[in-house]
């Protein structure tokens, strides 16, 4: 695949519900939630019902266990399960996924950005597909792994595929916790809670704390040029969302341009050579 390929099969116009209607995206998240919700739960943590929902190379496994933990909480929720990639990503916390994230950042800024560019179409299922007898799965295109993972090979715990596949069903799970069953939440009117801000934020976190890492290279000699609030904006908005933090379509469009883009213009076309 050409840089040009790679770039083209990466366009993506930014998702701006002024001019897309929700509903395909409403059904296909719901479609998923109601998977979830038939399967089997085991009858505890300790004991849960093991579901495959994909199966990578090398017979790695991505599937959930269920019930998961949060379910013993002293608010439960009862729809909580496991999320995991087998022998990869298991149990990670937020700030691990983070930091295998941003881990790519450093090595390359490029790669990011086209690794962050994926998580945003993950985030909206635009690479999702319906498969027979199983229901909508995630398909990437396989060429652009393949080149991003020659670049990162060393540099991530996982790799590129595996941790797609990971924020995935970490997003899966965040909508079957808060828009299944007998939750409050509609899917039409509180549509970024789950996995829309769940992943949104596995873009903002990473990149900027990968920006702030940056400037204190480039003032390593002169440290108190250092944007210090830069560094500490992202921590104010967790501690004032309950854990989320997206990035505006504004920042969306300034860090992936032209790559994400807000429509049809001949300028992309042009500007893309600054990736070549």
């Amino acid at each position: 695949m050409t840089g040009e390929d790679h770039l083209a099969g990466l366009r993506t116009e930014i998702i701006n519900f002024h001019k897309f209607s929700k509903d395909e995206f409403v059904e296909r998240r719901r479609n998923r939630i109601d998977e979830a919700l038939s399967w089997k739960k085991g009858p505890s943590v300790e004991n849960p019902e093991r579901h495959v929902v994909d199966e990578l190379p090398e017979n790695r496994e991505v599937y959930f266990l269920k019930p998961g933990k949060e379910v013993e909480d002293s608010d439960p929720n009862l729809n909580d399960m496991t999320p995991r990639v087998e022998g990869l990503y298991q149990d990670y916390r937020f700030d691990e996924i983070w930091s295998e994230i941003a881990g790519i950042g450093i090595l390359d800024s490029d790669v990011l950005t086209h690794f962050l560019v994926l998580v945003y179409r993950n985030a909206y299922l635009l690479d999702h597909e319906e498969v027979d007898n199983q229901g909508l799965r995630y398909r990437p295109n396989g060429e652009i792994i393949e080149s991003l993972n020659d670049t990162v090979e060393d540099s991530i715990e996982g790799d590129i595929l595996s941790l797609l596949h990971f924020l995935d069903v970490l997003g899966w799970n965040e909508d079957v916790k808060y828009h299944g069953g007998e939750k409050d939440y509609d899917l039409t009117s509180d549509f970024g809670v789950g996995r829309i801000n769940t992943l949104l934020t596995c873009i903002n976190i990473p990149y900027k704390f990968v920006q702030f890492i940056n400037e204190v290279r480039e003032n390593a000699d002169t440290p108190e040029e250092i944007d210090l609030l830069s560094g500490l904006s992202s921590m104010q908005d967790l501690s004032t969302t309950g854990g989320t933090s997206k990035p505006t379509l504004t920042e969306l469009e300034e860090w992936f341009s032209p790559i994400l883009h807000n429509g049809e213009d001949e300028a992309v076309n042009q500007d893309l050579g600054k990736f070549l």
